[in-house]
């Protein structure tokens, strides 16, 4: 075959793994063929937007808590709060599963205080436009959002677990 020696082919064939990251190819060098196949361990892994989005969320609080936003946390605990989510974001990956559990955790908890400050903001008639009230609405939606990917995760950790009926 000319393909054999053709060394664009070669640099296709490299590159289709950074191009379909949840994908992996399998050459075969015998008639230079490659197969792509989609990478078992990474199915419903939503690790990497969870961990976005609490790095995110920890910068919001600390803009927040520096423009003078009244958050449902004190100074000290909304540093704590941010420090929580860059550390639980550093650690996330598709090896340790008991860090998405932990994620799920920090993500009810900043629906459930962002959220309840958020609807008594509004309540109590704060405006919208009061950066108070949006610093809180946004970082209720973004932990509300997180949840999801969250239990997402660890919904594809626990299918994981759980034989296929092409492996009896």
């Amino acid at each position: 075959m000319q393909q054999d020696n053709d060394p664009f082919c070669k640099i296709k064939i490299k590159c289709l793994p950074r191009l379909l990251p949840c994908y992996n190819v399998r050459v075969d060098d015998s008639d230079n063929e490659a197969s792509l196949y989609r990478r078992k361990s990474q199915l419903h892994y939503y690790g990497d937007v969870t961990r976005t989005l609490f790095i995110v969320g920890a910068v919001l609080l600390l803009v927040a808590i520096t423009t003078g936003a009244v958050l449902p946390l004190s100074s000290f605990g909304t540093v704590i709060a941010a420090i929580v989510l860059v550390v639980a974001g550093g650690i996330t990956n598709h090896e340790q599963h008991w860090i998405h559990w932990v994620n799920e955790s920090i993500a009810i908890f900043g629906v459930y205080i962002f959220g309840v400050s958020a609807i008594n903001n509004y309540r109590a008639g704060v405006s919208i436009s009061n950066p108070s009230y949006l610093y809180t609405e946004l970082i209720a939606v973004m932990s509300l959002i997180a949840l999801y990917y969250a239990t997402k995760t660890i919904r594809g950790i626990l299918l994981r677990s759980i034989p296929s009926n092409a492996d009896k």
